[in-house]
């Protein structure tokens, strides 16, 4: 028995040892024909063997397409392109960097928040494991403008909500790029590198808890509550702001990144014609698409003016009617800046609680006057007083600027 299995034992181990010589001869066989193949360093340095895929995906507000970086070795050559989800095919390019000058190559980008700006990054230099410094430009999209921020490397540079203006950090500072002036504002002085953090995190921060931008932007624009004993000063004042009286003296400029709206004290003259309500709010539409009926009544029926109301002739409102027909005008503006002088005349109740939420969700910038102090102390982070001597401008609630002692006696003084 034991010669018997010793004789079976010896086979086996001539049957695997033979597998395992062929098996040997293919892997030479296999690496000698790899070998026969030459490589070159242009293969190796063009990225012939790099694996495909998408540099800085970023998805579009319309949620149909994305936008990615590529960049073709040969030419040398940065774009930024938009690509369609549904097909996968390439809709447009947005930027070449064989078309800009004073650009060689393009690191990364950054939308604006309404995609009409690119922040190209060029020339990044790491400091930490996630900060670094580098030159940034700003680019207009509907202009094809180029701006250089700043001549320095500068960190972290941060759109507002309308693009007109740039923040970013340099030497532990902040600054704020006017993009519209091309003026630059150095808002702190004292910053000190891992020691004084103005907007610009040390390491510690870095490394602990993944932090570089201590900074960001307002959410939302100012609110500011004009308040006077004198309201026919504050009517005119706004009058005089959306151009409808000229002013005594000087002369008002506007941002061009600006599109305002208006809701007037006196909206008479706005509801002087025979038209249905849905042929008055049509006047004001800018495209074929909001000249539709059904996006028409979109508006109206958000201001509760449903099915046959709608229809109704504009010159029988009654006054809450007319101040819901002329906040759904505004609601069609989508205006970055509203003005509103006494919006709550005329409303019921409920109408007056849904304007102030309204007023107080919206995230642009907002002027208005009131007499009601809950929709002023509610939605106001900044009062401007305007009095016989002067004005009063305090970045706070109503409430706080009512009860501050220094004010009251200012306003004593003021109104003396």
């Amino acid at each position: 028995m034991c010669k018997l299995e010793l004789l079976k034992n010896n086979k086996k181990l001539t049957r695997l040892f033979s597998k395992g010589i062929w098996l040997s001869i293919l892997i030479t066989i296999s690496t000698l024909s790899a070998q026969e193949k030459s490589i070159s360093l242009d293969d190796i340095n063009g990225g012939t063997f790099r694996p495909e895929y998408l540099s800085a995906l970023r998805s579009m507000n319309n949620g149909k397409e994305y936008s990615i970086y590529n960049y073709d070795r040969k030419s040398k050559a940065s774009t930024i392109d938009v690509y369609d989800y549904k097909t996968g095919e390439k809709v447009k390019t947005l930027l070449n960097s064989t078309d800009i000058e004073e650009i060689d190559y393009i690191i990364s980008y950054q939308f604006s928040d309404d995609e009409t700006k690119l922040l190209l990054a060029t020339k990044l230099k790491q400091i930490y494991r996630r900060s670094s410094v580098g030159i940034y430009y700003v680019y207009d999209l509907k202009l094809k403008k180029l701006t250089l921020v700043s001549d320095n490397q500068i960190q972290e540079p941060t759109f507002n909500g309308d693009s007109s203006k740039l923040a970013y950090g340099f030497n532990n500072n902040l600054y704020v790029k006017d993009l519209i002036s091309g003026e630059t504002k150095q808002l702190t002085s004292d910053g000190q590198i891992n020691r004084i953090i103005n907007g610009i995190a040390d390491w510690v921060y870095e490394e602990e808890f993944s932090v570089v931008r201590a900074f960001d932007w307002n959410i939302s624009g100012d609110k500011i509550a004009f308040i006077s004993k004198n309201s026919n000063a504050l009517t005119s004042l706004f009058e005089i702001l959306n151009n409808h009286t000229n002013p005594d003296a000087g002369e008002i400029t506007v941002g061009t990144t600006i599109k305002s709206a208006y809701l007037p004290n006196d909206n008479s003259d706005h509801f002087t014609s025979n038209e249905s309500l849905i042929d008055w709010l049509r006047r004001f539409a800018n495209t074929e698409e909001e000249r539709e009926d059904v996006y028409l009544r979109t508006f109206l029926g958000r201001m509760l003016f449903t099915g046959e109301e709608a229809l109704k002739s504009s010159s029988v409102l009654s006054g809450g009617e007319k101040v819901r027909c002329m906040l759904s005008k505004m609601m069609l503006a989508k205006g970055n800046l509203l003005f509103m002088d006494e919006p709550t005349n005329h409303l019921d109740l409920e109408s007056i609680t849904a304007l102030n939420n309204a007023m107080t969700e919206y995230r642009g910038t907002l002027l208005f006057t009131s007499h009601d102090q809950q929709l002023v102390n509610t939605v106001a982070n900044r009062i401007i007083e305007i009095t016989p001597k002067g004005t009063i401008d305090k970045m706070m609630s109503y409430d706080e600027y009512l009860k501050d002692n220094k004010i009251i006696t200012l306003r004593e003084e003021m109104y003396a």
